[in-house]
């Protein structure tokens, strides 16, 4: 019988990302080249943003997906499939998704194989040109790369407040999979529950939990909307037993499930999300369309 996984603890056998993930001083490798001044020097107008034209800015929550090293048509074939399968996968959210058609130079980078802003700076800059001309809440970035997975900075995550500045990335190669679905789901306020190493203080923010008391703000927040079922992982943090919720249900946010089997539940209409996990999406939501209103 093999001993426990534990989440917290990095061995011999853990994998480089968890060993960058936990020293947190892998020195990083540029992937696309960017900058605040030719973000800046972007000229963009209403002709630029493709929706699939049911959005309605004043009561919905806007997602706005943008490719990065993208230079022929592709971005509009790419970035078109991606916001048509989200519309199918978050049909039952308050949510309208657009694209913009036109590449942004972006910076990103590459720890131990995972993809990363050096910082929120340029997106904050993109972000804010956007809003300029159309109201969005969130962005998310499609890469023109087939070497690398996807990835979202989870940090806000791990606070008292609701989700702040996050920004998904997602490798263009994956048009309708589980992983574009997982990555934007960050941003929206869930967080990982899969075997890979968590900083103990950041462990009460993740899909996993030791005791009730460690659980962050938006967890509590949206347990109090559902009657969540807990059962044990059989695995551990820091040897001690660690939990989750709905442990019999599909969970795009928990150990890898196949592609086929998340794909037959969006073509059958089935929720990707358990319950627990659409409230605390739903509530981020809300929390954010009124905070837009003030």
């Amino acid at each position: 019988m093999e001993d426990p996984y534990d989440y917290c603890i990095i061995s011999d056998d853990s994998s480089d990302r968890d060993k960058a993930r936990a020293a947190g001083g892998a020195r990083p490798k540029g992937l696309f080249d960017g900058s605040l001044d030719s973000i800046d020097s972007l000229v963009l107008s209403p002709e630029n943003m493709v929706s699939s034209g049911k959005n309605n800015p004043s009561s919905r929550y806007q997602v706005m997906v943008v490719g990065v090293g993208y230079e022929d048509d592709s971005l509009q074939k790419d970035l078109g499939d991606t916001i048509d399968h989200f519309e199918r996968v978050f049909q039952n959210f308050n949510i309208d998704f657009s694209y913009l058609n036109v590449p942004a130079p972006i910076t990103i980078v590459t720890v131990k194989n995972t993809i990363r802003l050096p910082n929120n700076d340029e997106a904050d800059l993109l972000f804010s040109k956007l809003n300029e001309i159309i109201t969005i809440d969130r962005l998310m970035f499609i890469l023109n790369t087939s070497k690398y997975g996807g990835s979202a900075d989870l940090s806000s995550l791990n606070s008292t407040t609701a989700v702040t500045d996050i920004y998904p990335m997602v490798a263009g190669q994956f048009k309708k999979s589980r992983t574009r679905t997982h990555e934007l789901a960050h941003s929206m306020g869930l967080s990982d529950g899969y075997n890979r190493f968590y900083k103990e203080d950041s462990f009460g923010g993740s899909e996993l939990f030791r005791y009730p008391h460690e659980l962050y703000y938006p967890v509590i927040r949206s347990l109090l909307g559902v009657n969540p079922e807990i059962g044990s992982t059989g695995n551990t943090c820091n040897g001690e037993p660690a939990f989750n919720f709905y442990p019999n249900h599909f969970n795009i946010m928990g150990p890898n499930q196949p592609n086929e089997e998340y794909l037959g539940r969006v073509n059958q209409g089935l929720p990707v999300f358990n319950p627990l996990q659409a409230q605390m999406m739903k509530d981020t939501i809300k929390e954010t369309l009124a905070n837009r209103a003030n």
